[in-house]
């Protein structure tokens, strides 16, 4: 993969986009790329250490043990998001169990080298411990609080926007908003039965606001879309 494209990921999306740019650039020097075809998994939860891994490109279902064993799909991970770095911080096991949805391009850093590189760098702690805050700590907050929206129209429109990266503004990129998803999948996200999605998404297409795809769908009006999800 050319490193100038896995750049401008990491420098634009997710943690590394809050951390300087000397910083991001020792941890990108530090990255192997790793191939993963669809549906191959990644990570498992109850491993042990290994290696911190960066989505550069493609996306990951991403599952957490910390519930019931039948529960669904707990998020989808994007380019520039971050997983298996919980044991860094406390000596854990891992706790999500990561699955390629799409080809996918993913970096990996051996833990012991981020470390290495924290100690080295004044404040390399303090940039470190955004890694689970931006990573882990908002996305949890976001799911819990778009669970916790009463009304199903709302609550579907406001998970569609977190798995397009627009949930509270229009992120910075090029490609289009999609959120990569099938409706049985946001129904299990949302809790909500499939018939009841389908209604939702023909009524959002029918207004077009969005666009159905094969296992996708495509927001077309993420403005009109967070104004339903916040406003109804």
């Amino acid at each position: 993969m050319d490193l100038t494209v896995a750049k401008e990921i990491f420098r634009s999306r997710g943690w590394l986009s809050h951390v300087p740019e000397d910083f991001c650039d020792s941890v990108i020097a530090l990255c192997r790329w790793r191939d993963v075809e669809a549906g191959q998994g990644v990570q498992y939860a109850g491993d042990g250490p290994g290696s911190v891994c960066g989505i550069a490109v493609g996306t990951v279902s991403i599952t957490t043990a910390m519930s019931a064993p039948d529960a669904p799909v707990t998020t989808i991970g994007m380019p520039g998001g971050w997983f298996g770095y919980i044991p860094m911080f406390g000596g854990q096991e891992r706790a999500v169990t990561v699955q390629a949805r799409s080809a996918a391009v993913i970096a990996t850093i051996p833990q012991a080298s981020l470390a290495v590189l924290f100690d080295a760098t004044p404040g390399g702690w303090r940039h470190a411990g955004l890694l689970p805050i931006v990573s882990y700590g908002h996305v949890a907050a976001n799911i819990a609080g778009d669970l916790m929206i009463r009304d199903g129209r709302r609550r579907c429109v406001a998970t569609l926007l977190r798995l397009a990266n627009s949930r509270f503004a229009d992120r910075q990129s090029d490609d289009p908003a999609e959120a990569p998803v099938s409706q049985s999948e946001l129904g299990s996200l949302t809790n909500l039965s499939r018939t009841t999605i389908s209604n939702i998404l023909g009524e959002l297409e029918a207004k077009a606001l969005v666009r159905m795809g094969y296992r996708s769908v495509m927001l077309r009006d993420t403005a009109g879309l967070r104004r339903i999800a916040d406003d109804g």
